[in-house]
């Protein structure tokens, strides 16, 4: 038998074993979500050394291997040691040439999985494009790929539509993976709520017609990438009236609700013209089997604190991007990445009640705390 000191005092060696199986048991019900914009070499302009700045032609990344190879292996490099852990990678501006899909696969093909489908039309100097999405799955994850297919948003755009299942529970995670339009007029915004709205249509319809249920019921269905605009225009409001949670939105204020404090408004993108902005965003939503009700949530104000059931068993836990620099020569990428870490059990679990915000009028205004406008 053990001394009575020993009982009455667990050792450390059994309070880090205690730590580590939950940990364990967080990353068996979690499942994180990566959006990540890669800046894409035929995009992304460059001038020679040997050339004047005033010199018209305007030369790309993609032109020259010596130039695009060097961005190519840090962005390799920075998916293979940072990003590993995600489950699903969600990628925008996905270069389509042979090198550079040998190169990345060189670094990461030994931990995710890859579908990707090229834009349609013309691009730089006429050429048929070689850039548009892709999705990664990590082949350590309890996901694997149902099918995959790419669906057309407007001129030269399109969205991926990926369905994944898991290995042992069986539910369906139907993935949608977009870049919508630059803002390039006041007229876009309206343009960009539109394909929002396909893109969620086509998620919609793919959860109907192949989506599997596990003992809960459901199944999630998630909708991430470039927006080219913030949490307060029509193309996050679109996806929020159709019950879909802003995961970075939620983190926020369930953030100032229940911690206090100050909120990191954070920067996702600096733009061409030097502007920092927040616009890559992960919705996310539960939907029920046999229901047209996507959550139970949202009536009782919880879905904009990441509740995205009554049940307790689906929730968004984390939302954070990753910090790095934004500015030439060091940088990977006009883009960080943002990913959010969504618990998705099958335990039902008691849910909060229903939730007001000691901030928020009597009217049915929706806070968003977290991005600022679009060139602020």
């Amino acid at each position: 038998m053990y001394p009575n000191k020993s009982i009455r005092r667990p050792s450390s060696q059994l309070l880090v074993v205690g730590f580590l199986l939950l940990l364990v048991t967080t990353a068996i019900n979690g499942l994180s979500v990566t959006t990540f914009n890669l800046l894409a070499a035929v995009h992304r302009s460059v001038m020679p050394p040997t050339l004047s700045s005033d010199y018209v032609f305007d030369f790309r990344e993609s032109d020259c291997e010596s130039w695009w190879r060097p961005r190519a292996e840090k962005v390799a490099r920075y998916i293979a040691d940072e990003l590993a852990t995600t489950d699903v990678l969600l990628l925008q501006e996905w270069w389509t040439c042979a090198e550079y899909e040998q190169l990345l696969d060189q670094y990461t093909g030994h931990i995710f999985g890859r579908v990707a489908h090229v834009r349609p039309g013309l691009g730089h100097g006429g050429q048929k494009r070689e850039d548009g999405l892709a999705v990664m799955i990590n082949k350590k994850s309890r996901f694997q790929l149902v099918s995959a297919k790419s669906i057309p948003t407007t001129r030269g755009r399109i969205a991926q539509i990926v369905h994944c299942r898991e290995v042992n529970a069986g539910r369906s995670l139907i993935l949608g993976n977009l870049h919508l339009s630059f803002p390039s007029s006041p007229e876009c915004e309206r343009k960009q709520a539109y394909e929002a709205l396909l893109v969620a249509r086509a998620v919609a319809r793919e959860g109907r017609k192949h989506a599997f249920y596990g003992d809960d019921g459901n199944h999630l269905q998630v909708i991430a990438g470039d927006f080219n605009s913030h949490s307060q225009q029509q193309a996050s409001h679109l996806l929020e009236e159709h019950q879909f949670c802003n995961s970075m939105s939620a983190k926020a204020l369930k953030s100032m609700a229940y911690g206090g404090g100050e909120v990191d408004l954070g920067v996702t993108h600096r733009t061409h013209l030097g502007e920092d902005v927040c616009v890559d965003h992960v919705f996310c939503r539960v939907v029920q089997k046999n229901s047209r009700k996507k959550s139970c949530a949202s009536s009782d104000g919880l879905l904009q604190l990441g509740y995205l059931d009554s049940q307790g068993t689906a929730q968004v836990v984390d939302c954070a991007k990753k910090n790095f620099c934004l500015k030439s020569p060091c940088k990977i990428s006009d883009h960080r990445p943002v990913t959010a870490t969504i618990e998705w059990d099958t335990t039902k679990k008691q849910a909060p009640k229903r939730y007001i915000h000691p901030q928020k009028s009597e009217t049915n205004e929706t806070l968003h705390p977290l991005q600022s406008l679009w060139g602020s």
